[in-house]
C-alpha cells in the first residue's frame, strides 16, 4: 500500500514538473533588458548620451512594457540631441561648417522635434556654399578655398531651387544718351524711348491735353531706355500703369487713384498671430495722401490675413510677412538642485543630574516646633538642613546623518509666455485645536473629561519643487528668463507638527544656449561644543569624564541651484530678412519700375512659349537587318525535354509534302550540341560592354550585347522539400 502511494506521488510530481517546464524555460530564456538597462545607466552617469540611447533602445525592445526603460530612453534621446547641438555650435564657431552640419543632422535624427537643428542644417549649407564659391560667410568675396577638406554637403531631402535670374533682353542692355538740354516735347520723348522697348504708350487726357505742348529738359548719358523712362517719370511727377500686354498708360501722380489697380491677396500664417501682423502692416505702410489706405482683414479660424492694396505694396507686404512669420521660439529649462546635509552629534561621559537638580542641591530653612502638642504655646525656632544627591547616568551617544537631495527637472516654455510646474506632494499639518466644552460649563477645555470633544484643524502644505519661468529668446539664441524657483522639504513627516526646509530664488538672468548658470550656492557650517555636569571637577583632563558629559554637534549644509536653457526651436533669420525694402516717399507711394515690368513680361512670354512646345517625344528607331550570325541557333535538349516534345508530337499530326529530297537535304542544318550563350540583336547604338563569367574572369567582347544569368556563390545547403529565394544577377 505504501509503495503504491509512493508511486502515485512520484508520477504526479513528474507530471507537475513537466507541465511547468515550458513556462520556466520561456521565463529563463525570455530577454528582460536588464543587461542593456544597466549598461545604459552607466553611459547616462558618464553623460555618454548617444551610447545610452543605443542601450536603452535595446532594453525597450526586449521589454516594451517596462515604463522605467521608456522613461530613460526618452530622456537619453533629448540629451543626446542637445549634446550634438552643442557640438555643432562649437564646430560652427570654428568655421567647420561640414562637421557642424553632420552634428546638427545627428541632433535632428535623435530628436525630430528639434526644429532648431533643422534650421541650423540649412544655415550650415548656405555658409558652406559661400565658402565653396570663394566668399566669406558674411557675403564678401575673398577668393578663399574650401577649408573642409573637399567635403561636399548634399541635402538629403527636397530643397526648393532658388529662382534663376531672368535673361535680360538685348534691348534692355542697349545703352544710349538722352541729350536734350534745350528742352524737348515730353510726349515725343516718351514715345521714342518706348519704341526701343516695343511698348505701346497711352496718355491720360487730363494730364496731356491736345493743345498743351508739355516740354521737358533732360540730359542723360549711358542709360538704357527703361531706366531713362523711369528717370523721366520721376522728374516730371508722372506714373505709369500697365493696362495690357506691352501697353502702359502715363498720367500725373494726382490721377493715380483713377488708374492704379488694387489687388487682393490672402496670406496664411504658420506661426505668427494675424492680429499682431495686422498692426505691423498698418504701421509700416501708413495712409498717404493721394492713395487708398491699406485694407487688412483678419480671420482667426484660418489664422490668415487678407490685404487689399496696390500690386507693388502687396509684394512689399508679402516679403514683410515672410520675415515676420517665423517659427515660434521654444526652450526647455533644465533646473538642477543639489543639497548635501551632514549632522554629527557626539555625547560621551557621566551625566550627574540635570539643570534642575544641579541648580538646587540643598540648604537650610527656618521652622517652628510646637511643645506638648499645644498649638497655643510657641516653641523654639529650629534650623532645618537638607542635601539633594543628584542622579548619575553614563552617556555614550553618537548620531551621524548624511542626506543628499538631487532634483533635476525639465520644463518646456514658449517665448515670452509664463510656464509653471509643481512637482511634489501635500503634507497634513495641525494648525489649531477646537473643543466643544459641553460638560465644562463653558470653562477651560478639560481633556480628561470624557464628555468634551477635541478636534484638530488640519491644513495641507505643499512640499516639493515649484517652478515658474517666463523666457525671452533672442535671435542669437540667448535666453533671458524671469524665474521663481522654490523647493520645500519636510523633516518630521510622521507628526502633525513637522518642520519644513525651504529654498527660494526669484529674479531674472540672461544665459547662453546650452550653458549652465549657477543661480545660488550656499555653504553653511555649524559647530557647537558644550558640557553638562559638576563645575571644576569636569575640567580635569581624564577624570573629568566621570563628572561631566561633553557634547559636540557639527552640522554642514551645502546647497547648489543651477539652470541650463536648451533651445529646441528658434526663428531662422535669413539674409534677405535684413535687406532694405523701398517703400516710397511720404508724398509718393511705392511705384513699380518699368524695367522690372518688362523683365516680368519677358519671363511670362518665355513660359508661354515653353507651354506650347510638345511634351511627348516620339522616337523612331531604324530597322536593322539580321545577318547570318544574328540568326537563332539550336541547342541539344535534355532527356526530360525530349520526352515532353515527343508527347506533344503524338497529339498533333504534321502533314508535309516532299517534292524534292535534294532540296530538303540542302535546307537541313546539323544540330549544334555545344553550350552557347543566348545572343540578342542590338536595337540601339550602344558601346560594347565587357562582361564577366561566374568566376569573375573576362570573356571576349562581341559586337552585340550579351545577356547572361548568374547565381550568387555559396548557396545554402538545403534539405529535400525546403524552399529558398535565390538572387539572380
Amino acid at each position: 500500500m505504501k509503495n503504491s502511494a509512493y508511486i502515485r506521488f512520484s508520477i504526479s510530481l513528474v507530471l507537475f514538473v513537466a507541465l511547468l517546464s515550458p513556462s520556466l524555460a520561456l521565463a529563463a530564456t525570455a530577454p528582460d533588458g536588464k543587461k542593456h538597462f544597466k549598461l545604459g545607466m552607466k553611459a547616462e552617469n558618464a553623460e555618454q548620451w548617444d551610447k545610452a540611447v543605443e542601450e536603452f533602445a535595446l532594453a525597450v525592445a526586449d521589454n516594451r512594457k517596462n515604463p522605467e526603460y521608456r522613461l530613460h530612453y526618452q530622456r537619453a534621446l533629448f540629451n543626446a540631441s542637445q549634446m550634438y547641438m552643442k557640438r555643432g555650435t562649437s564646430l560652427a564657431s570654428e568655421k567647420d561648417f561640414a562637421g557642424a552640419y553632420l552634428a546638427f543632422r545627428r541632433a535632428y535624427g535623435y530628436d525630430p522635434a528639434n526644429e532648431l537643428a533643422k534650421s541650423e542644417m540649412e544655415r550650415m549649407l548656405r555658409l558652406q556654399q559661400a565658402v565653396v564659391d570663394g566668399e566669406n560667410p558674411d557675403g564678401k568675396a575673398n577668393g578663399a578655398t574650401n577649408n573642409s577638406g573637399g567635403v561636399q554637403l548634399v541635402p538629403t531631402g527636397y530643397q526648393r531651387q532658388p529662382t534663376q535670374d531672368t535673361t535680360v533682353p538685348q534691348r534692355l542692355e542697349k545703352l544710349r544718351d538722352v541729350p536734350f538740354p534745350g528742352g524737348v516735347d515730353l510726349k515725343f520723348l516718351v514715345k521714342e524711348l518706348a519704341k526701343d522697348l516695343d511698348l505701346n504708350v497711352l496718355f491720360d487726357s487730363d494730364s496731356f491735353r491736345p493743345n498743351d505742348n508739355r516740354r521737358t529738359v533732360i540730359e542723360l548719358k549711358n542709360v538704357t531706355a527703361a531706366k531713362a523712362l523711369d528717370y523721366l517719370f520721376l522728374q516730371e511727377n508722372l506714373f505709369f500703369q500697365k493696362v495690357g500686354p506691352r501697353t502702359i498708360l502715363v498720367a500725373n501722380q494726382n490721377r493715380r487713384q483713377n488708374y492704379q489697380q488694387l489687388v487682393l491677396r490672402t496670406f496664411y500664417l504658420a506661426n505668427a498671430d494675424p492680429t499682431e501682423v495686422q498692426k505691423v502692416v498698418q504701421t509700416a505702410i501708413p495712409a498717404q495722401p493721394g492713395r487708398t489706405p491699406t485694407i487688412t482683414l483678419v480671420d482667426k479660424s484660418t489664422n490668415s490675413i487678407t490685404v487689399r492694396d496696390t500690386q507693388e505694396n502687396i509684394q512689399l507686404i508679402g516679403r514683410l510677412i515672410k520675415s515676420l512669420d517665423k517659427d515660434r521660439a521654444e526652450v526647455v529649462m533644465d533646473v538642477q538642485i543639489y543639497e548635501v546635509t551632514k549632522n554629527d552629534l557626539l555625547k560621551f561621559g557621566t551625566q550627574i543630574g540635570d539643570s534642575a537638580t544641579l541648580s538646587n542641591l540643598g540648604g537650610s530653612n527656618r521652622g517652628v516646633i510646637g511643645i506638648a502638642g499645644n498649638s497655643g504655646i510657641v516653641g523654639r525656632t529650629s534650623l532645618g538642613l537638607g542635601l539633594v544627591i543628584p542622579s548619575i547616568s553614563f552617556q555614550a551617544l553618537q548620531d551621524k546623518n548624511n542626506s543628499k537631495l538631487i532634483a533635476s527637472t525639465q520644463i518646456h516654455a514658449f517665448n515670452n509666455e509664463d510656464s509653471s510646474a509643481v512637482i511634489g506632494q501635500r503634507v497634513p499639518t495641525r494648525s489649531a485645536t477646537i473643543a466643544n466644552n459641553f460638560n465644562n460649563g463653558g470653562g477651560t477645555p478639560n481633556n480628561n473629561n470624557g464628555g468634551s470633544f477635541i478636534g484638530d484643524v488640519i491644513q495641507y502644505e505643499q512640499v516639493g519643487l515649484n517652478l515658474k519661468f517666463k523666457p525671452i529668446i533672442f535671435p542669437n539664441q540667448d535666453v533671458q528668463v524671469q524665474m521663481k524657483i522654490e523647493s520645500r522639504d519636510v523633516v518630521n513627516a510622521n507628526t502633525l507638527t513637522p518642520t519644513f526646509t525651504e529654498r527660494r530664488i526669484e529674479g531674472s538672468a540672461r544665459i547662453q544656449n546650452n550653458k549652465t548658470l549657477l543661480l545660488a550656492s550656499v555653504a553653511q557650517g555649524v559647530e557647537s561644543n558644550g558640557r553638562t555636569g559638576l563645575p571644576l571637577l569636569g575640567l580635569i583632563p581624564i577624570l573629568g569624564r566621570l563628572f561631566t558629559a561633553p557634547t559636540k554637534d557639527n552640522r554642514q549644509i551645502d546647497v547648489v541651484i543651477a539652470i541650463t536653457p536648451k533651445v529646441i526651436r528658434a526663428p531662422a533669420i535669413l539674409p534677405e530678412d535684413e535687406d532694405e525694402r523701398p517703400t516710397g516717399s511720404l508724398a509718393v507711394p511705392t511705384s513699380g519700375s518699368l524695367e522690372a515690368m518688362i523683365i516680368k513680361d519677358e519671363l511670362e512670354e518665355q513660359l508661354a512659349a515653353a507651354r506650347r512646345l510638345p511634351t511627348v517625344a516620339q522616337v523612331q528607331l531604324p530597322d536593322q537587318k539580321l545577318t547570318a550570325a544574328d540568326e537563332p541557333t539550336y541547342t541539344k535538349s535534355t532527356a526530360s525535354q525530349q520526352q515532353t516534345n515527343a508527347a506533344a508530337q503524338n497529339q498533333t499530326t504534321a502533314r508535309t509534302t516532299i517534292e524534292n529530297s535534294g532540296t530538303i537535304a540542302a535546307n537541313l542544318r546539323p544540330i549544334d550540341v555545344s553550350a552557347k550563350s543566348t545572343q540578342f540583336a542590338q536595337t540601339a547604338n550602344r558601346t560594347s560592354v565587357n562582361s564577366a563569367n561566374a568566376n569573375g574572369a573576362d570573356i571576349n567582347n562581341t559586337s552585340a550585347p550579351v545577356a547572361e544569368i548568374r547565381f550568387l556563390q555559396n548557396l545554402p545547403q538545403m534539405k529535400a522539400g525546403e524552399k529558398t529565394k535565390i538572387a539572380v544577377m
